[in-house]
C-alpha cells in the first residue's frame, strides 16, 4: 500500500523579500495622553490600565449622545513606499447602532476616506457587513447583545491594506471615530479600546500568496494511487508566476510535478 503526502507551494518568478519598515507606532505606555496622537470630543480619549493588548495600558472612549470622539495620529511619512498597512489591536464594546470607524487622510487631515470592505484584511465576518465600521457583533468574544465588562482575552488584531490611499506621501494621517448612531446611549457598554497602533510600509508587497483548495479537496495522506485531481485558486497581488505540487510516496524525497 503507497501512502501519497500532498502539498501545495508557489514559486513566484523575479519574487524578493521586501524590507518592511514601521513607520508609525503607538503603545499608548504613557502616563498622560501620548504625544503622537490628538482626542477629541466629549469626554474623548483617556488611558486606561485595566486592559491592554500588550505594556500595561491602552486608550479607550466611550459613546455620548450626539457627540463624536475622534483619536487622530500626527502626521506620517509613507515617501517611497507604495505597500501601506495599518494594524491596531482593539475591543469594541459598543451598541450594534453605534459607530466605530477608521479613515486615513493622505493630505494632513484636509480630507478623509473611510476604510471598508475592500481594505479589510482582518477576521471579523461582521465588519463590511454591519455598514464598514466594529461594534460589539464584530466579534462573538465581544458578546453581542449582553452587559459584561471586556476582559484582556478580548482583543483583537485588525488590518487594513491602505496602499491605494495614502501610498508615497509625507503627510498621512489615520483616525479612529466613535459616534452615536441612534441618539441613546448604553452606560453599560464599556466603549472601544485601542492599544498597538502601527504603520507598516514597505516599496512593494509584503503579503503572501493566498491558496484556497477546490473541491474535492484532498488533505494529509491518502492511502491509494488515485488518479486524483487536485484544483487550487491561486491569488496575488502581483500576479501568480507559478505553481508546483510537491508530493511524497511511503515518505520518501520530494516529486515536483
Amino acid at each position: 500500500m503507497r501512502n501519497l503526502i500532498f502539498t501545495l507551494c508557489l514559486i513566484l518568478v523575479g519574487f524578493t523579500v521586501q524590507a518592511q519598515t514601521n513607520v508609525f507606532h503607538e503603545n499608548f505606555e504613557w502616563n498622560s495622553m501620548p504625544d503622537s496622537v490628538t482626542s477629541t470630543g466629549t469626554p474623548g480619549w483617556v488611558g486606561d490600565s485595566t486592559l491592554f493588548s500588550s505594556g500595561a495600558r491602552s486608550i479607550t472612549s466611550n459613546v455620548l449622545v450626539g457627540d463624536t470622539m475622534t483619536l487622530t495620529t500626527n502626521t506620517f511619512n509613507t515617501t517611497g513606499n507604495f505597500l501601506v498597512l495599518l494594524v491596531f489591536d482593539h475591543i469594541c464594546k459598543i451598541e450594534f447602532f453605534d459607530f466605530a470607524i477608521v479613515e486615513v487622510s493622505a493630505n494632513g487631515g484636509a480630507s478623509w476616506t473611510q476604510l471598508d470592505s475592500t481594505h479589510y484584511e482582518g477576521a471579523s465576518p461582521n465588519f463590511g457587513a454591519g455598514g464598514n465600521r466594529f461594534n460589539e457583533s464584530s466579534y462573538v468574544t465581544w458578546q453581542f447583545g449582553q452587559n459584561n465588562p471586556p476582559q484582556n482575552t478580548w482583543w483583537k488584531k485588525d488590518t487594513f491594506n491602505v496602499s491605494n490611499l495614502i501610498p508615497n506621501t509625507a503627510n498621512a494621517m489615520v483616525r479612529f471615530r466613535l459616534f452615536d448612531g441612534n441618539f441613546a446611549n448604553n452606560p453599560n457598554k464599556a466603549g472601544w479600546y485601542i492599544d498597538d497602533i502601527n504603520i507598516i510600509a514597505a516599496f512593494s508587497e509584503i503579503d503572501p500568496p493566498k491558496i484556497v483548495q477546490q473541491n474535492p479537496i484532498l488533505q494529509n495522506t491518502v492511502y491509494n494511487l488515485g488518479p486524483y485531481t487536485l484544483r487550487a485558486n491561486i491569488t496575488d497581488a502581483s500576479g501568480i508566476a507559478s505553481a508546483n505540487l510537491h508530493y511524497t510516496v511511503n515518505s520518501g524525497p520530494d516529486n515536483i510535478v
